[in-house]
């Protein structure tokens, strides 16, 4: 049996059968061990516009028998990563910090989006730690881990004129609605200098385009490892009629950018609940 705390305006206590823990709240939270070696894992998720900070208040995690604290920036699920190493601005390498020992890490980690994990070990009954979750404001953030359910479920995907590969992922099959596209065009200039919208264009990657987004969808977190549904591109202000249903475990929006143009896409989102939707994954997913 593990205890768990979480520390905020009050103390409530936290007893689990298994030491897997999802929380959204900024607060201190301390584990202490009652002995067993099993891998553990605390993972933190915010808003889009928001970074993930832990800074570890006090620590008394011993090195022998494998005892371990890791922070990891991302969201870490069945081995797959998100963002995946190409997306991600620092290499998988700088990803991550370890610690183990009587001396307490003092400097605080800070992940490059919404989403963070603290994974540990500690198999030394008694041995214990205590990390402060904090949430920091991001002005331009790129990847995002979405909730499938929100009060407003539409979100904008930006470069803001960065040459940069930007993803909003779900861990959850989702149907997607287009709302606005403006991605490697800025349109074309009339006679009284007003943009003429280029209409949504499909199969951009083929068309050779380096600006374009993707609706993808599978069974890990990773993009990697994801097929693409829609490949699009263009200027459109008009929403889409057409839902994207993509019946995957994970599914996921991409930006990709060349850095030439103020990119950006915004689409609405909402869960597949219905369970036989969930079986035609591989069916749904082309190679655009």
């Amino acid at each position: 049996m593990f205890i768990f705390f979480f520390l905020s305006f009050s103390f409530l206590s936290l007893y689990h059968a298994d030491c897997i823990f999802e929380k959204s709240i900024e607060g201190e939270y301390t584990f202490i061990s009652t002995g067993s070696d099993s891998v553990c894992a605390l993972y933190v998720y915010t808003e889009p516009e928001f970074l993930v900070e832990f800074q570890i208040l006090r620590f008394d995690v011993s090195c022998t028998k494998g005892g371990l604290l890791t922070s990891a920036d991302g969201w870490e699920n069945y081995g797959d990563y998100f963002p995946t190493q190409e997306e991600h601005p620092k290499p998988m390498d700088q990803r991550f910090a370890e610690f183990c020992g009587p001396i307490k890490p003092w400097k605080p980690f800070t992940t490059s989006q919404n989403v963070g994990v603290v994974m540990f070990r500690v198999p030394t009954r008694g041995n214990y730690f205590s990390v402060l979750v904090t949430f920091r404001r991001n002005p331009k953030p790129c990847n995002v881990l979405l909730q499938p359910l929100s009060e407003s479920p539409v979100y904008t995907l930006r470069n803001y004129g960065r040459r940069v590969n930007c993803s909003a992922a779900f861990i959850f099959p989702m149907n997607f609605r287009i709302l606005a596209t403006s991605i490697g065009s800025q349109g074309f200039s009339g006679s009284t200098n007003t943009e003429l919208e280029t209409g949504l264009i499909t199969k951009c990657k083929k068309r050779g385009m380096q600006d374009y987004a993707q609706f993808l969808g599978g069974n890990g977190i990773s993009t990697e490892g994801m097929l693409i549904v829609e490949d699009i591109c263009g200027l459109d202000s008009t929403a889409s009629k057409k839902a994207i249903q993509i019946p995957c475990g994970s599914t996921a929006v991409r930006l990709v950018s060349s850095g030439r143009y103020e990119d950006s896409l915004t689409f609405g989102y909402e869960p597949i609940i219905e369970i036989e939707r969930l079986r035609s994954c591989a069916k749904t997913a082309i190679s655009v």
